[in-house]
This record gives C-alpha cells, sequence and structure tokens, in this order.
C-alpha cells in the first residue's frame, strides 16, 4: 500500500536526522510506492504548493530568506536565496570521489552552518562504468589538490585560502613537472598549444534518448557513448605515448599505465598524459606534478576550484559552449527552458548569496525558471560584482544546520527507482542526488 506523507513538503523544510558516531546524514523520512504514477501524483500534491515567505537565521551574519515568484503562463518557482556577509563566513570546496548526498557533505563539517550542491558531474543511466573521478573537468580541493583536470576552456567558482568565493573564466592549460622538467600541458578539446595533452572524464560523450516503456509513461535517460571512455588512437608521426595517471594524497600523480597507440582506458584513471616518451624514466618510478591551471598555481594558495555554469552577466546563455558540451548529454542545460536553478554570486553590500529557483520538472506550473528568468529576479534586486550558476535541474540543493536537525530546500520530487525488479519506488525528499563536490559554509566572525 502506498504510505501517505504529511502535508510538511508545502512549507519547503525537509528535515534530516544525524545519528551519532555515524558521520553522515540520514533522512528522518522515506516513503515506498509500488508504481511510479502512484509516487508521481503523491509527489505533485505535496511538492507543487507556493512556499510561505520566511526567513530564517543561521549565525556568522548568515540567513535563508524563503519566498514564492509568480512566473509567466500560469506558472511559479519557490526561492531559497542564502546570504551572508562576505567577510563573517568562509567557503569550502568539497571533492569526492564518487560522491555523496549534500547532508552528509554538512554531517561531515559539524561545525558547518550550510552545504550547497556544486559542480557539473558525470551521469549516465546506461554504460559500462563511471570515471573514477564524477566531478566534470575542473576540481581543485584543498592544498591546491588537483582532483580533476579540465580537458576544456570553461567558467570556474574559486575559494581562496581564506574561504573567500569568486569567479574567473579559466583556460584548460598549464605547467606541470615531469621528473623535475618543467612543460606545457593543455587540454585535450581546447586549442591550446602545449608539448603535452590531457585527457580525461569530460572527454566522455552522453546522449540523451528514451528508453523502452517504464512503468506508465517514456523515461528519458543518458547513455554512454562506449567510445568515448578511450584516449584516441595516437597517429604514427606523433611520437608521444598517453600515460595513466593516480593522484595521490600529497597532490602528485603516480604512473602507472602506458600505452604507445592510445585507446587508453579513461575510466580507469585520474588523468590520462600523452606526452613525449624521452621524458619519462625507464622504470615507471615517474615524479609527476601539476603545477598550473591557466595563471592558478596548485598550491596552498588556493583552497578549491570547480568548473561551473556561466557568469550572471552572460549576454546570451543559448549560446554559451557549456550548451553544446558532449560530457553533460545532448540536452543544452542553459537554454530557455525552466529547470531548477542555482546562482552564486556577490551583491555591492558585501554579501554573498546562493540562490536556489525550485522546481519539478513534471510539473505543469512549477518546472523552475529558465537562465533568463533567474537572472532578472536576481538584478532586480541587487546590484552585483561577479555571479555565476551552479550545476541546475535535479542536483540543486541547499542543506542548513539548526540545532540539532538539518533542513533540506529544493528538489524534493526525486524519486529512486527501484534496484531490482519488484521493488519499490523510494521518495527520499530530503536526500536527492549523490553528488561529487560541494561548497560549505563556517562562521568565522560571530554576530
Amino acid at each position: 500500500m502506498d504510505k501517505k506523507p504529511t502535508n510538511l513538503y508545502s512549507k519547503s523544510m525537509i528535515e534530516y536526522y544525524r545519528p551519532a558516531g555515524d558521520g553522515g546524514a540520514q533522512p528522518a523520512l522515506q516513503y515506498d510506492f509500488e508504481t511510479p504514477s502512484a509516487a508521481r501524483e503523491q509527489i505533485e500534491r505535496e511538492v507543487d504548493v507556493q512556499a510561505l515567505d520566511a526567513t530564517y537565521r543561521l549565525g556568522g551574519h548568515a540567513e535563508l530568506a524563503v519566498s514564492s515568484e509568480s512566473l509567466a503562463d500560469n506558472r511559479f518557482t519557490n526561492i531559497y536565496d542564502l546570504s551572508f556577509a562576505h567577510n563573517a563566513v568562509a567557503a569550502e570546496v568539497h571533492v569526492e570521489r564518487h560522491g555523496r548526498s549534500v547532508a552528509d557533505y554538512l554531517a561531515n563539517v559539524p561545525e558547518a552552518t550550510a552545504a550547497i550542491s556544486g559542480a557539473f558531474l558525470y551521469l549516465a543511466d546506461q554504460g559500462s562504468g563511471t570515471p573514477r573521478q564524477q566531478a566534470l573537468n575542473l576540481a581543485v580541493q584543498k592544498r591546491g589538490y588537483a582532483a580533476s583536470l579540465p580537458v576544456v576552456d570553461r567558467e570556474a567558482l574559486l575559494a581562496d585560502i581564506d574561504g573567500r568565493l569568486s569567479v574567473r573564466f579559466v583556460r584548460a592549460l598549464g605547467e606541470l613537472s615531469i621528473n623535475n622538467h618543467t612543460v606545457t600541458w593543455s587540454g585535450s578539446r581546447s586549442a591550446h598549444p602545449a608539448e603535452c595533452s590531457v585527457f580525461g572524464n569530460g572527454n566522455v560523450v552522453i546522449r540523451h534518448a528514451f528508453n523502452e516503456e517504464v512503468g506508465a509513461r517514456k523515461q528519458r535517460i543518458r547513455i554512454l557513448d562506449e567510445h568515448s571512455r578511450y584516449s584516441p588512437l595516437i597517429a604514427p608521426s606523433d611520437e608521444r605515448v598517453d600515460v595513466g595517471l593516480l593522484a595521490s594524497s600529497n597532490g602528485c600523480f603516480q604512473a602507472v599505465g602506458r600505452s604507445a597507440s592510445g585507446g587508453l582506458d579513461l575510466f580507469a584513471y585520474d588523468t590520462v598524459l600523452r606526452c613525449n616518451p624521452r621524458l619519462l624514466r625507464s622504470d615507471g618510478q615517474d615524479d609527476i606534478q601539476f603545477r598550473s591551471v591557466d595563471t592558478l598555481p596548485l598550491d596552498s594558495s588556493i583552497q578549491g576550484a570547480i568548473s561551473v555554469g556561466p557568469f550572471l552577466t552572460d549576454s546570451n546563455f543559448a549560446s554559451n559552449p557549456i550548451n553544446d558540451d558532449p560530457s553533460l548529454g545532448s540536452d543544452p542545460p542553459f537554454i530557455n527552458v525552466p529547470m531548477v536553478r542555482l546562482a552564486v554570486y556577490q551583491s555591492t553590500d558585501e554579501r554573498t548569496h546562493i540562490t536556489l529557483f525550485d522546481g519539478r520538472p513534471e510539473s505543469s506550473t512549477f518546472q523552475g525558471v529558465t537562465p533568463a528568468e533567474s537572472v532578472a529576479y536576481i538584478f532586480a534586486r541587487h546590484k552585483i560584482l561577479w555571479g555565476c550558476f551552479l550545476d541546475p535541474g535535479r542536483t540543486a540543493k541547499i542543506v542548513t544546520r539548526s540545532a540539532d536537525s538539518m533542513i533540506s530546500y529544493g528538489n524534493a520530487h526525486y524519486l529512486q527507482w527501484p534496484k531490482y525488479p519488484g521493488g519499490s519506488y523510494s521518495w527520499v525528499p530530503s536526500a536527492g542526488r549523490p553528488i561529487p563536490s560541494a561548497l560549505t559554509l563556517q562562521q568565522t566572525r560571530a554576530d
């Protein structure tokens, strides 16, 4: 029998609790359904409801304002605006190899007051595997440790050593050291000339397609192009070789695979480097360190960095190259289509904002917002110094800490499909999609 939840969700507050000593966040509520249609009917009744205006103080000059905004075509969105004095809260970038819920990121940092979903990630519903690192393109965390290197130029969100956020355009190029020889590198999807080329998770190709009938309707899924998980073949005239690298905890890379003809499995390594074999040792004990990405040094001067979506000041979101990124699938993320959107920006009143425009993709009135609608809302209320979009769609979520509980905002419709035939469809409103990167916010100055 389908279980009917209470009407808690219309208030936009979905609570977690955290068991002592667990180190993770356990959802307080889960509801199981026999059919996806029954789940969707219940979710629509509970989620497609306009939020009540409210403001919650989080400490450290931080607050979360909840409101609802009416839109064209009889639509609406619920808005969660998390803001803080930029010099009173420090942001930290977290990157995990296989991902976890936003609430788990918050639970792992007891002193933090909030966590926010981060960068774009590898997603495939059908495929032979997943990359070792699922945060796409640039992913850097503490001490300049590069978990993933960019293969294409892209906007990026940065946190400096003091936890101050900023954005900049980062080119997929830099310097690296191979056995004490400094050489240049560039991303394999870029046009930058360099001595070495880098291949990684940003080289995969995902296409969207409809699968066979699932339940009462067709389901649009992501399918991996299996050929794209291997480095391209090396032309006979190219004297370079491919080296498969695994990242270590000290920021160095260990060479564990080599091919003179290409075809290395990108999913088996953190990075594949195409370079001149004369730079390498004959015993395979190579010392390889990436020194920079663009002009960013990979050292303790940077706390973290992740590839993100367009700048809020972009004059034409539909023409941004991210819409043609094959690693994100064949459905462009920043065209004029409403969906859940998440933006981070700093206003001229010295406050940093993380604003989530919520929705449910299957809804007729509550789908979310277009990029232009979200920017129009922000610009009507703030003069901004900088800003960008984070990963939109079913990934976007904010979780805040209050006393002994945590509250989840956004994407409450997320439905987990059965893991085996005949299994139940689970609605865990507070959980959402596991993600490989997130931001946490920590108070640095008392109120």
